[in-house]
C-alpha cells in the first residue's frame, strides 16, 4: 500500500485533497481522535513521504507499525511521474494562492477573539507580529470559522498558519484546530522583532513561544517554528546579523531533541546559541499559566 490516500483510511486517518492525517502507528498505537501526529502526502519525485509531528518517528518504523513491508514501497513509472510532478507544480500554485488569499482577508488581531484567545492563556499580542484574525477562513472540511492567522517568513514560499477559534476566546471543537496553508518548510512565524545584537528565541508553538517572551525577562525577538520538526529545519539565513537565538524545548522527547538540533545548526552557520528547556512533562504555556495560577492563589 503506497497511494498516500489509501494509507490515510486504512490508519483511520483523514484526506484533506493533498495530504492526510492519521495517528502515528508508532507513537500513537491508542488512535484516539485527538491523535493526529502523522501527515501523509506524495513528494515532488512520487514518493511517499510520513513525518511524525510527535515524536519525529522514522519512515520505515512508522511502515513497520501499519504492517508495511519497506520493500513494497515502489517510485511510480516514469510517466506518471511526469503527470505528478505538472499536478504538484499546479498544486503549489494553488497552495501558495490560498494561503496568499488567507492572509490577504484577515485583518488586525487587536480587539477580535484571536487577542481574547491569546489573552485567556495569559500571553499579549505583540506589536507588529504577523498575527491576523479572520472572520471564517477556511477548514480542511470545507467549513469556514473565525481564526488566528500566523504569517510564515523565510520558509519555501508563501504561507500561514491558522488557529480555528470560537467565542469568547477559546479554540474551536473541530479536526484538525490547526492548519497549515501554502509552502512552510524552512520558515517561522516572527512574532516580536529583536533589539538590534538581541536574543531571538524560536519555539515551536506561537503560545509557547510568546509564553517563553513573557518568562524571559530580558528584550528579545521571537519566532515561533510550529513543530519539532519545523525548529529542526529552520532556515537561520534570516537570522539578523549579530543576533543570538535561544532555542526552546517543550519538555518531551521531540521538544528536547528539535532544541539541540537547532542549536547544533545555529553553532555550525556561526550564530550563537543557547538552549532553554520546559519542565519535564510540560511547555512553556504550561508553565505560564501554572504562575498565574500561583500568582492568583498567593493574592487570594
Amino acid at each position: 500500500m503506497t497511494d498516500p490516500r489509501d494509507l490515510t483510511r486504512a490508519l483511520g486517518g483523514r484526506w484533506f485533497g493533498s495530504y492526510g492525517v492519521a495517528s502515528c502507528p508508532l507513537c500513537q498505537p491508542e488512535r484516539r481522535r485527538d491523535q493526529k501526529a502523522l501527515s501523509i502526502s506524495q513528494g515532488h519525485d512520487g514518493r511517499l513521504l510520513l513525518r511524525c509531528h510527535k515524536a519525529g518517528c522514522s519512515f520505515s518504523d512508522i511502515l513497520a507499525a501499519a504492517g508495511i513491508a519497506p520493500g513494497s514501497v515502489s517510485r511510480p513509472d516514469p510517466a506518471a511521474e511526469v503527470r505528478r510532478k505538472a499536478d504538484l507544480e499546479a498544486q503549489r500554485k494553488r497552495r501558495e494562492g490560498t494561503a496568499w488569499r488567507i492572509w490577504r482577508e484577515a485583518r488586525p488581531a487587536r480587539g477580535t477573539v484571536a487577542e481574547r484567545y491569546l489573552n485567556g492563556r495569559h500571553l499579549e499580542l505583540p506589536e507588529g507580529a504577523a498575527l491576523r484574525f479572520h472572520p471564517a477562513a477556511p477548514h480542511p472540511s470545507g467549513a469556514r470559522l473565525p481564526a488566528m492567522v500566523a504569517r510564515i517568513d523565510g520558509g519555501e514560499g508563501t504561507a500561514c498558519h491558522v488557529t480555528y477559534l470560537a467565542e469568547p476566546g477559546r479554540k474551536a471543537a473541530v479536526v484538525p484546530a490547526k492548519a497549515t496553508f501554502g509552502l512552510p518548510k524552512g520558515g517561522a512565524v516572527r512574532l516580536v522583532e529583536p533589539p538590534e545584537g538581541g536574543p531571538v528565541l524560536i519555539g515551536e508553538g506561537i503560545e509557547t513561544t510568546l509564553a517563553a517572551v513573557a518568562m524571559f525577562g530580558a528584550p528579545c525577538g521571537a519566532w515561533a517554528a510550529l513543530s519539532a520538526t519545523g525548529m529542526a529545519g529552520l532556515d537561520l539565513a534570516h537570522v539578523p546579523p549579530g543576533a543570538s537565538i535561544v532555542a526552546l524545548g517543550d519538555g518531551d522527547d521531540a521538544g528536547i531533541k528539535a532544541m539541540y538540533a537547532l542549536a547544533r545548526k545555529a553553532h555550525a552557520a556561526g550564530i550563537s546559541a543557547a538552549v532553554l528547556a520546559a519542565p519535564p512533562g510540560t511547555d512553556f504555556a504550561d508553565a505560564l499559566a501554572e504562575q498565574a495560577r500561583a500568582r492568583k492563589g498567593g493574592a487570594a
